[in-house]
């Protein structure tokens, strides 16, 4: 006669309420470490403007965040706008503190292993563009002029523990520093035309907004730049990005990296010969 094998109740196959319930319960995968950021940001008028009769202020902004909450704003004016450099500042300064405030939320989606729906980033992405637009309304409003005159690019990078989100309106550059290899994000920026590019304006539009993520594994850079900056340090065609910047990068995490090493490079006439003349901004931040 044929035995039949009963199963204990160790045995016993799991119904499958109970498997789903044991996986909702189970500890949560083991955050990766949470990187230190130090760097800093410096602008220079570009001579173009100082040729100009009155020479023109700079119209780039540039701030960096450091610590575990890493950031980084860039603002460009647009040159023909009278008032760009005042629209600069303003998205640079306002932005931080509106990103500051909303940090718990970013973190939410910038922390944990799973990464956010596309629907979640492509909202993240967005509302410090639209913060930002309704930023120079005001301020358009309170100078009683039109928002043309402080329309300007951006570009931004949130640090988190498993992944950076990172947004840009028009031109500029925004490179990482992963495994040792310097990369260019995103596409050059510009529009159909070679001295065309988008704005924080009232014709900005979200299909205007470039964003997406990259990976925090590795990751030891990140630095946004204008054009300006650009001109020397990234080929936007090619996506070369120059040695120089991992220079920077390399200062930054030794704590050697300041304002005016910044400004000696940005003056620096031999470097910048055969250039627009452009206004020049940079942002750098690096981790160990």
């Amino acid at each position: 006669m044929k035995k039949i094998r009963r199963l204990t109740s160790r045995q016993q196959p799991r119904p499958k309420w109970q498997t789903r319930l044991r996986a909702r319960n189970a500890a949560p995968a083991p955050l990766p470490p949470q990187a230190n950021w130090q760097g800093c940001a410096a602008t220079l008028v570009g001579s173009s403007h100082l040729k100009q009769n009155p020479p023109q202020p700079c119209q780039d902004a540039a701030l960096v965040v450091g610590g575990q909450r890493p950031l980084i704003l860039v603002a460009d004016g647009a040159g023909s706008a009278a008032l760009s450099h005042q629209g600069a500042q303003a998205l640079v300064y306002g932005l931080r503190r509106l990103l500051e405030t909303l940090a718990d939320d970013y973190a939410a989606a910038l922390d944990a292993p799973p990464p956010p729906s596309s629907d979640l980033l492509r909202k993240l992405a967005l509302r410090p563009v639209k913060h930002g637009k309704g930023l120079l309304q005001d301020l358009a409003s309170s100078l009683h002029h039109d928002m043309a005159m402080l329309r300007s690019t951006l570009i931004i990078a949130i640090g988190g523990r498993c992944r950076w989100l990172w947004i840009r309106v028009g031109d500029g550059a925004l490179v990482i520093e992963q495994a040792g290899q310097l990369q260019l994000i995103g596409t050059a920026g510009k529009g159909e035309y070679a001295n065309q590019t988008c704005f924080i304006d009232t014709q900005l539009q979200p299909q205007d907004v470039q964003f997406g993520v990259f990976s925090s594994a590795g990751l030891t850079g990140v630095a946004g730049m204008s054009d300006g900056a650009a001109e020397r340090l990234v080929q936007l065609q090619s996506g070369n990005v120059a040695g120089r910047l991992g220079e920077f990068m390399q200062q930054a995490r030794t704590g050697q990296l300041g304002t005016l090493q910044l400004h000696q490079f940005f003056a620096d006439a031999a470097i910048w010969q055969r250039t627009t003349g452009d206004d020049r901004a940079l942002a750098v931040l690096a981790t160990a």
